[in-house]
């Protein structure tokens, strides 16, 4: 159906009939000279997409929690029609009980936030003599077709006129699309786009006017906090091992290191389990494929950085420059920190999927349903892949720069590429729920940004490794020029001086 549909963005916020009112009857006028037909495009749907958010989200709530309440009820039932029960069979229905009773009050609760949302809506139409609930356009539209060569037309054109719509506020139902034929002295204009898949889209955040405010302060507030993690595993990194040489007992040592490990714990997966829940709840992504993108970008972003600045803080040792004292410690930091990734993130956590385990062995077999037993049985794989293409894009980020100075890098990839196709073929395949369909505008935005800013690192990182390599050696090689130079200062001198006293006891003995 996409390929028969167009998307209209830029549509006045008014009401939503009006708007399918207004955009027939500028695809009647102006398809004219697209159409064969004299009587313009044949639109067989308009879908307007409603400014109804906290509606949209209530409803979904809704709607999951009447599943659950629907399996409770029925396993009740089934219970309440045995004639005898078992102490498990009695424990279960407690349970039952309990969880019903909680279920219907959140279920009051949605509808009365439902029934709020409305009143508020009719209570703002009354200022304007309206008392009646009119859903209002969002600002973006679905329009069908019934030839895909109207489509390429219409997508051609790139925007459209409509009729100008900003007193069509009124509840009233509008009439036939006729009375908009003629297109007003100051007509709307509205751009033309081809819609992204329908399982792809956010429903609850289409035509959302503050996406973008919202974006640049919640990257702003994540990079705060990449910050803040960057410093303190640097910090602990730089002064744990200073605190270790003034201990003087093994279980010093061991409360030292359990501290230290806490906090590099905490840095790192401080990043890590905030921006999921930030592009979730925060941000306003329309599309499925923008947040996965969005998700990708800060986390790669973040904690590449902190991995980084962690290195680079032991270069306070080496006068800020990266000469081989630096590799003994920032150097075996980013090839451990990739080990670790690679051993505890990508085998254990996401191959061995230690969240399907837990789902699946400890979760599931408690459930009250079978309904909640298949729910945690199947788990989507919709952060599994933002997760995985994360990593991998980590993981050749960090090769790239430091490739120059250490080509053990090189093989630690090939290691995990190798394991990696392995273990997405085996999780998607075999264990988890297909995820939504989406475009490939995430692997698109890595291989057009985030690979050229890599190998511009890598570029940057080789001159700067081999220029201090370089300005090393110089130096030893002036060092060494310099005592050769002062030692054959004193070298004649002291064979002249052993020459005469050779020659004075060769007379002493001729004598």
């Amino acid at each position: 159906a996409a390929d028969f549909t167009v998307q209209l963005t830029g549509l006045p916020c008014v009401a939503a009939d009006w708007v399918e009112a207004a955009v027939r009857a500028a695809f009647d006028e102006q398809g004219k000279p697209i159409a064969d037909e004299n009587d313009g495009l044949k639109v067989p749907g308009v879908a307007v997409s409603r400014k109804e958010r906290r509606l949209i989200v209530t409803a979904c709530k809704h709607d999951g929690n009447a599943q659950i309440l629907k399996a409770h009820r029925e396993a009740l039932e089934e219970l309440q029609a045995q004639p005898s029960l078992s102490n498990e069979a009695c424990e279960r229905k407690r349970k039952l009980d309990m969880a019903i009773e909680a279920e219907e009050l959140a279920e009051k609760r949605l509808e009365k936030a439902a029934l709020d949302f409305i009143r508020a809506s009719v209570s703002q139409r009354a200022e304007s003599g309206d008392s009646t609930y009119v859903p209002i356009c969002s600002g973006v539209c679905f329009v069908t077709l019934r030839k895909h060569k109207d489509v390429e037309e219409v997508l051609m054109k790139r925007t459209i006129e409509i009729p100008d719509l900003a007193g069509s506020s009124c509840s009233s139902p509008p009439r036939r699309s006729a009375s908009f034929t003629s297109l007003s002295s100051r007509p709307h204009r509205v751009s033309v786009s081809r819609p992204p898949e329908p399982t792809d889209i956010i429903w609850r955040n289409v035509g959302s006017t503050d996406s973008i405010r919202r974006q640049l302060i919640g990257t702003f507030m994540l990079f705060l906090l990449s910050l803040a993690g960057a410093a303190i595993i640097g910090a602990v990194s730089y002064l744990q091992p200073k605190v270790l040489e003034q201990t003087r007992s093994l279980f010093s040592d061991l409360a030292v290191q359990g501290i230290g490990l806490v906090f590099i714990l905490a840095g790192y997966l401080s990043v890590f389990i905030v921006v999921p829940w930030v592009e979730t709840s925060y941000m306003r992504h329309e599309t499925i494929a923008s947040q996965e993108m969005s998700t990708v970008l800060k986390l790669v972003a973040f904690q590449t950085l902190a991995t980084v600045a962690t290195a680079h803080v032991f270069t306070v040792e080496t006068g800020g420059e990266l000469t081989r004292n630096w590799y003994i410690v920032g150097g075996f930091l980013i090839v451990n920190s990739m080990f670790v990734d690679f051993f505890v993130i990508t085998c254990i956590v996401q191959g061995w999927h230690l969240t399907l385990q837990i789902n699946r062995r400890c979760l599931a077999p408690k459930a009250l349903t079978q309904f909640e037993a298949n729910e945690l049985y199947a788990v989507k794989a919709d952060w599994y892949i933002v997760d995985r293409l994360q990593l991998v894009v980590k993981f050749i980020v960090l090769c790239y720069i430091y490739l120059p100075a250490m080509p053990l890098l090189s093989g630690i990839l090939f290691v995990v590429l190798t394991a990696s196709m392995w273990i997405d073929q085996r999780n998607l395949l075999r264990h988890l729920v297909p995820p939504p369909q989406s475009d490939a505008s995430v692997v698109q935005c890595i291989l057009v940004y985030v690979m050229p800013v890599a190998l511009l690192a890598h570029l940057n990182m080789t001159y700067v490794t081999f220029d201090e390599l370089r300005a090393e050696r110089m130096s030893e090689q002036i060092n060494l020029l310099a005592n050769t130079t002062l030692a054959s200062l004193f070298v004649p001198a002291s064979v002249s001086l052993s020459m005469q006293e050779f020659s004075q006891s060769m007379q002493e003995f001729s004598q």
